[in-house]
């Protein structure tokens, strides 16, 4: 990777100090902590610089465009103390490689009283993608959105917990619900699901 110098018009915006709290030290961070309340201090088409109340700024990977000013909750993702760098997100994401996240056919026979925790990737006006640390994830309409297990509203990289409505092997989409359900998991797909049972 290469680093860039940046250089900015006015002094960079940073979050206030609250009740003498130091800033973070580069090597204090791990990948996965947070998260942190932060403010975007430089924001370009080569990249966005976040305050997050640690000595060096963040660079936020994200999809999305902020501007200015704008504030979010970010999580470490990547810390190169070499070059003094800390990537991070607004997503939690899960530490886990491709490898390690289960199969769409192992989450079909996964036991639902429980739930599953996620993280939710996506809100939309038509629900919200849920990471369920499965190779598929999951999505949630807006009839299967428990409002009293967020009360201020999902957000990308809030957890949840959830439980599978349907398994689709064929179409390869997982529908889930915030509400506890006692039905078995509806697998659909039939020509994929005869080794399954």
């Amino acid at each position: 990777h290469a680093w860039f110098l940046r250089v900015v018009a006015e002094p960079p915006l940073r979050l206030p100090v609250r009740g003498g709290i130091p800033r973070l030290k580069l090597e204090q961070l791990q990948p996965g902590q947070g998260p942190w309340r932060a403010v975007v201090i430089s924001s370009t088409r080569d990249g966005t610089l976040v305050d997050f109340n640690c000595e060096m700024p963040g660079l936020l990977q994200s999809d999305r465009f902020y501007v200015r000013g704008e504030e979010a909750r970010v999580y470490c993702m990547k810390v190169d103390k070499e070059n003094r760098v800390c990537v991070v997100s607004t997503a939690k994401e899960l530490l886990t490689s491709v490898h390690e996240r289960r199969k769409l056919e192992d989450l079909a026979s996964e036991d639902n009283s429980t739930g599953l925790r996620g993280t939710v990737l996506n809100v939309t006006g038509n629900g919200v993608f849920i990471d369920v640390n499965c190779e598929v994830r999951g999505y949630v309409s807006p009839m299967d959105i428990d409002l009293n297990a967020s009360p201020n509203g999902l957000y990308k990289g809030f957890e949840v917990t959830v439980y599978i409505k349907s398994v689709h092997l064929e179409k390869r989409q997982v529908r889930l619900s915030m509400f506890p359900t006692r039905e078995p998991v509806k697998i659909l797909g039939l020509k994929q699901t005869e080794g399954l049972h």
